[in-house]
């Protein structure tokens, strides 16, 4: 293509103008930010002379010593305002009373969510008390939640915010096991009386006519019973939860009545009259229920509630500190979860054999529950060591593995570890008391048992928070709500030596 010499200058021209103006643009820039800078810097001189003069004025009123102090103070605020519950702690510890009632109401928040993870045990077909004690043995403990968000907000350098409830929550849950009950039966028996009428030999009357009369015979009645099988039904079989779990046994019942055994009762259902004929129906049934004869008992299993911890990001070489928190939280936790061993009814040191056999005498239904010949008191009923103690310390050392006797006629409702008692069996008697043994090296009774006053339940020990070996004994009305509760939530709680004073004062 050619191009006139005329048009390559015009070009030339152009591409002059544009370079000049963008030169010309860049100049200006540059002068623009050679005058911002030399007005910063006429700024900050300014401002260094302002505050170096404030700081003369301030050190000759006041003193260089009180300007390093404070100076120190600001660093060290400043080190701490980095540190978690910094806030927390600049004021003294103290929390206001909003964030102490948001602390309640987040608390409650995991109680709540607790009390409805046990819902289903409502459903089942047993005594009231038996399914509120059931509920409060495989319910969540509300510390466990709390202790994992207590060790997050302990382990993060973030803004402390609480985290949601219910995921922290999740899969702590107890899970219901059920199994399928088909061979239930049912019997209903009829039974059916007719009557019929016969005529009697005539006879003439004085005129010859003939008169004849009838009677109504009454026949055997004819007694007819059919068998069906009852529809199908599931019971709950097992509870598991993070750290154990308990089999629900089962009974068949037979109705009416309800007793182990058929007992030959019959329910009356109605009669009706057919023709010359009489009907009465009957019905009787059975019923495979669950066994609320006796409590159930947990077999704790610390590691699989470890691994739970450690899924939930607790680091396992800080599960010591976790438990510190539980512990702080609720002290009536299982003890057993902290060691990291597999408890079972059946060990070593639950369930052996009793050895001992009383030959006392007892006074009002009462016995002294440990067989040694020395009646005092090691530690009374009342306040002690800034707490309460809600029983009398018996024995010690010098009765190395001294048979413990139930102190009264009872049933044992448990007969295994819990918490700080150590080896425990808690007896429920007819006349509403309970009573409570702990520390014990080990049980020889089991749940649902019967056992007389003076029976053997268990030996001496030193299992649990103890400083020593001895029986410490408790006496109560015991919350219907929570039988297996802390004796702190009774609805009394008696001074034991009520009941044991008499046999102490007469020496039997």
């Amino acid at each position: 293509m050619n191009i006139s010499a005329h048009e390559l200058g015009q070009q030339a021209a152009g591409q002059a103008g544009e370079f000049s103006k963008k030169a010309g643009g860049k100049l200006a820039r540059k002068a623009a930010g050679k005058a911002a800078k030399f007005i910063k810097k006429l700024v900050v001189n300014l401002i260094k002379k302002f505050v170096v003069a404030v700081v003369k004025a301030v050190i000759v009123t006041v003193g260089i010593e009180v300007i390093a102090a404070f100076i120190a103070l600001l660093i060290f605020s400043a080190i701490l305002m980095s540190v978690p519950f910094s806030d927390w702690t600049l004021k003294g510890g103290q929390r206001t009373a909003a964030e102490e009632a948001g602390d309640r109401q987040y608390e409650q928040g995991f109680r709540n969510l607790a009390d409805q993870s046990v819902v289903p045990i409502d459903d089942e077909e047993a005594d009231q008390l038996w399914k509120e004690t059931l509920k409060n043995l495989v319910k969540p403990n509300w510390a466990i939640p709390a202790s994992l968000v207590r060790y997050k907000l302990m382990h993060t350098d973030a803004k402390v915010v609480l985290p949601d409830a219910k995921e922290v929550f999740e899969n702590l849950a107890p899970t219901f096991s059920y199994i399928t009950i088909d061979n239930d039966l049912k019997y209903s028996k009829t039974i059916m009386a007719c009557h019929h009428e016969e005529s009697s030999g005539g006879s003439s009357d004085e005129f010859g006519n003939s008169e004849s009369s009838s009677t109504t015979v009454y026949d055997p009645p004819v007694e007819t019973i059919v068998t069906s099988k009852m529809p199908p039904r599931k019971i709950m079989s097992r509870v598991d939860t993070r750290y154990g779990g308990t089999d629900i046994p089962s009974v068949k019942k037979y109705f009416p009545g309800g007793t182990l055994e058929p007992n030959g009762q019959w329910e009356y259902i109605g009669s009706y009259s057919s023709g010359d004929c009489d009907y009465t129906t009957y019905i009787q049934w059975e019923k495979t229920m669950i066994d609320d004869r006796g409590v159930p008992e947990i077999l704790y299993d610390a590691n699989s509630f470890k691994n739970y911890l450690i899924s939930r990001g607790v680091i396992e070489r800080n599960l010591d500190e976790y438990y510190e928190y539980v512990k702080a939280t609720d002290p009536y936790f299982p003890l057993e979860l902290y060691n990291g061993t597999y408890v079972q009814g059946g060990g070593s040191d639950v369930y052996s054999n009793a050895d001992y056999s009383f030959a006392g005498k007892s006074v009002d239904g009462w016995v002294w529950p440990i067989a040694i010949d020395y009646r005092g008191i090691n530690s009374g009923f009342g306040p002690r060591w800034g707490v309460f103690h809600y029983g009398v310390d018996l024995g010690g050392r010098g009765w190395p593995n001294a048979p413990i006797l139930a102190a009264k006629d009872g049933l044992v409702i448990w007969a295994q570890a819990m918490g700080t008692y150590g080896n425990l069996v808690i007896l429920a008697h007819t006349d509403g008391l309970q009573t409570r043994y702990a520390h014990m090296s080990s049980i020889t009774v089991k749940a649902g048992d019967q056992v007389k006053a003076g029976q053997q339940i268990g030996r001496q020990g030193e299992t649990g928070d103890v400083t020593g070996p001895h029986l410490h004994f408790e006496v109560s009305i015991p919350n219907k709500k929570n039988p297996l509760g802390r004796m702190a939530e009774a609805e009394k709680a008696f001074d034991p030596m009520i009941f044991l004073g008499p046999i102490k004062s007469n020496g039997e």
